[in-house]
């Protein structure tokens, strides 16, 4: 239970665990040589860091992984924090994977889901671009949101996307489609969970960076 009364879902009790988060490890942990750099003054929390290690590990000498590449056993242990989406139209960004502490947090899952559905009008054409953004240029992003606590506070979220590219050859007659591997955390670990987030007041953007992987950043 939290210091506000704010009792912790039990079945995603550990992932909200300060020690368990700092923890966190993936296939390719420790593995930081050439790891790309995130612009501006903007720093990672150790989530981010060990998801962009995983996602630069898999890639290897590519511009971006492909989806066959992508493992959930390779990053287990983010998989709470983690979101995985997929473009099936122009703009139909669906959500296939929503971490159980994402949904714990939030108070539903939102898998299956158009994420570009559940945003305001004024922040989906800025989204809809930086997504965009993602593949086209290539490039990673990395954005802090400020969260609205129910029944009051708020808290500052780390929003990571990474660029995953289709299966152009799977064989199986399966249509491909550009994905996006990312995840949510906060920027400042509570010692007790203070509660889930107010889905009636949309999130404000606080700042937003590109991940340079090799090709420079959109202007």
């Amino acid at each position: 239970m939290g210091g506000n009364g704010y009792v912790v879902p039990g079945w995603s009790a550990p992932a909200f665990d300060p020690a368990y988060v700092r923890a966190t490890k993936t296939a390719f942990s420790g593995q930081t040589g050439g790891l790309p750099g995130v612009q501006g003054n903007m720093s990672l929390t150790h989530v981010g860091h060990e998801m962009l290690t995983y996602w630069h590990g898999v890639r290897g000498s590519r511009a971006m992984p492909d989806s066959s590449q992508i493992s959930p056993s390779g990053f287990r242990e983010l998989l709470p924090y983690a979101r995985y989406l997929s473009w099936e139209g122009a703009e139909d960004l669906r959500i296939r994977v929503f971490g159980s502490a994402l949904s714990a947090a939030l108070g539903h899952d939102l898998t299956g889901m158009n994420l570009l559905d559940l945003m305001v009008p004024e922040e989906r054409d800025r989204e809809l671009a930086t997504f965009r953004a993602l593949h086209a240029h290539p490039c990673g992003s990395v954005a802090v949101k400020r969260s609205c606590i129910a029944g009051g506070g708020v808290r500052e979220l780390e929003v990571l996307h990474l660029p995953v590219a289709a299966v152009s050859n799977s064989g199986d007659g399966n249509v491909g489609y550009d994905r996006i591997l990312g995840s949510i955390m906060m920027r400042e670990l509570p010692d007790r969970w203070d509660g889930m987030a107010d889905s009636r007041k949309p999130m404000d953007l606080l700042e937003l960076a590109f991940i340079d992987i090799g090709f420079g950043i959109p202007a």
